[in-house]
């Protein structure tokens, strides 16, 4: 015959048999977070059967009646043992078992063609008269363990598709970012070859030829290179004493402060 349940429903969602409709609820959801395999997705395997442990546990035990079967199937001594059925070798098996089926299973029972029996982990199933108990029980258990594949297969293939997803997602915003900067890039060449246009223009309006002429002239770059002096130096766009850091202007090789910089490449 089929084994007893193989795990303590109690244990598993770590509450004791007197615990609450709401306890055993708070239980499976805390647990249920923990082992659900989106969450662990490198121990699929694992967490999938724990996940489903827990799913028995929490939909026996939520269920009054349920609960109540099952608490008897693991407080019952063997009927063999008790006094209406007297010694082993008295007991009619088919008589045992429409006793043993009808209370508390009598409302679900499979009618005059099939016999009921107890599993440990779906309570019940039904044997067709001609069918050998063992038989029938072999083959509830190879029902349950190939939906137990095919949801273990669709869980892995959901935990893939996501994984999938995510990582599109993740090459889609990679690939914005790298278009943005080049677009970020080749604005600034435009702005630095129209800058240098106005320049030179300034320059041959005004005929300044020397670097003198060229530096009193000079509009000055947004694009300076920054240096560091040794000391506090002045500015020579707004004449003002700065700190030691300049921006040194590509055209005109003047140092020019970080306030008349700011100013040139907030200018149009």
């Amino acid at each position: 015959m089929p084994p007893a349940p193989a795990f303590d429903y109690y244990e598993t969602l770590g509450i004791g048999k007197s615990a609450t409709t709401e306890e055993i609820k708070s239980s499976y959801r805390r647990l249920a977070l923990v082992h659900h395999p989106d969450r662990n997705p490198d121990n699929i395997d694992e967490s999938t059967a724990a996940f489903q442990r827990i799913q028995i546990a929490h939909e026996t035990l939520s269920n009054e009646r349920s609960r109540a079967i099952y608490d008897a199937r693991s407080s019952r001594r063997s009927p063999i043992d008790d006094d209406e059925y007297g010694n082993e070798e008295d007991v009619d098996f088919d008589d045992f078992m429409h006793d043993f089926s009808r209370e508390p299973f009598g409302s679900h029972s499979g009618g005059p063609s099939s016999r009921f029996f107890f599993d440990g982990q779906r309570f019940a199933f039904y044997c067709p008269l001609d069918m050998d108990p063992d038989e029938a029980w072999k083959r509830d258990q190879e029902e349950q363990e190939a939906a137990k594949a095919a949801w273990r297969k669709r869980m892995v293939n959901e935990v893939r598709r996501r994984r999938e997803a995510e990582e599109a997602r993740a090459k889609a915003r990679e690939a914005a970012r790298a278009a943005e900067e080049r677009e970020q890039t080749l604005a600034k060449e435009r702005r630095a070859q129209a800058e240098k246009v106005r320049q030179e223009a300034l320059w041959a309006q005004s005929k300044a030829t020397t670097q003198a002429e060229k530096q009193g002239s000079c509009l000055h770059s947004a694009f300076c290179a920054k240096e560091k002096s040794q000391k506090k130096f002045k500015c020579t766009s707004c004449g003002q004493k700065r700190g030691m850091v300049g921006h040194r202007c590509p055209y005109c090789s003047l140092l020019i402060c970080q306030v008349c910089l700011n100013g040139i490449r907030q200018s149009p």
